[in-house]
């Protein structure tokens, strides 16, 4: 729906999908996250579970719609705040995941630990795995987006040196050839 709004120029197309995201967000919260997460007696594996693979879902939909944002948008500030909007919500949807899944992981194996020690070092686990996640993903895409920004200017500087070339090439070409 979104590629459609924004190549027909139709704005009821655009927010009918806005308002299909927010309906699916919705019911992966409600629903996925907690028929699909780690329960006692059932067997858990973080990121190969009904859970992530719908989240991952989403995060995939909500990424195409934003770089469709980003294509097909007409500068209109509108398209990239819906850009900025689709990005911000399939980055926190994608952390949330990672997160959920590993503090599922570490409460299946709470239930299957004995001992205060081994209790104890687990709490510490988690808590090193969830800092070591979140800095890990936010380098990820610190770097991402200045990959993505120099392969713009990158591109803007090749554009702007190939048409500033062309007469000077024009120019050698001719004087060569007489």
């Amino acid at each position: 729906m979104t590629w459609i709004g924004l190549r027909a120029e139709d704005r009821t197309s655009r927010y009918g999908a806005l308002v299909v995201f927010a309906i699916a967000l919705t019911h992966w919260v409600i629903v996925d996250v907690h028929d699909f997460g780690y329960a006692v007696g059932r067997e858990f594996v973080p990121l190969l579970n009904q859970r992530a693979l719908s989240g991952a879902v989403m995060v995939a939909a909500l990424a195409v719609a934003a770089t469709f944002y980003k294509r097909y948008g007409k500068g209109e500030e509108e398209h990239s705040s819906f850009a900025s909007l689709f990005t911000l919500g399939a980055n926190a949807l994608a952390l949330a995941l990672l997160t959920i899944d590993a503090n599922d992981y570490f409460e299946q194996r709470k239930a299957l630990a004995t001992g205060r020690d081994h209790l104890s070092s687990l709490g510490n686990t988690k808590a090193l795995t969830l800092t070591a996640l979140w800095t890990i993903y936010g380098v990820g895409t610190l770097f991402a987006e200045e990959e993505r920004e120099f392969r713009e200017q990158d591109h803007e500087f090749r554009s702007a040196r190939g048409s500033m070339a062309t007469p000077r090439r024009a120019r050698w070409r001719s004087t060569r050839s007489s």
